[in-house]
């Protein structure tokens, strides 16, 4: 016999039928959980490259970190990740080839990493969140040169 949780006791008194005899709901929680578990594992798993597993969701710094990042930190970041389209020779709106286009940039370049609409996901250019981490604390404490 299975033992009486809180929640079987609450349907009882509540003139619901028990939880024992809906075999599926015994099995359905479970899975849930499972899955729920699963989707956090794909997206932490060994700071792999989120957008590679199709997880973007980063997070906006709520305070410059110390010491502050300055642009040296992200440059290469943008020079591997964002040149290739959005460069002085690329067709892409921009240009973000130098400090003064990015700084000129960085509230709008802000949102797109928070949307995760940079970069495009079919451009074939990945971000790994450590990436977007860094640039999103650069923007954050205005982009120090």
């Amino acid at each position: 016999m299975i033992a009486r949780t809180p929640v079987c006791k609450w349907l009882e008194t509540h003139q619901a039928r028990p939880v024992e005899t809906f075999p599926l709901a015994r099995s359905f929680w479970p899975f849930c959980c499972l899955l729920a578990l699963a989707a956090c594992d794909s997206a932490e798993a060994g700071g792999a490259d989120t957008a590679a597993v199709g997880v973007c969701a980063p997070i906006a710094p709520t305070e410059c970190p110390d010491p502050a990042p300055h642009y040296s930190d992200v440059e290469p970041i943008f020079e591997r990740r964002c040149a290739s389209c959005h460069g002085a020779t690329a067709d892409g709106p921009w240009p973000l080839d130098t400090y003064e286009d990015v700084a000129a940039w960085a509230t709008d370049i802000r949102d797109e990493l928070l949307r995760c609409s940079m970069p495009p996901t079919d451009s074939g250019v990945t971000m790994t969140a450590d990436e977007r981490s860094q640039i999103l604390a650069w923007v954050r404490c205005k982009h120090p040169k």
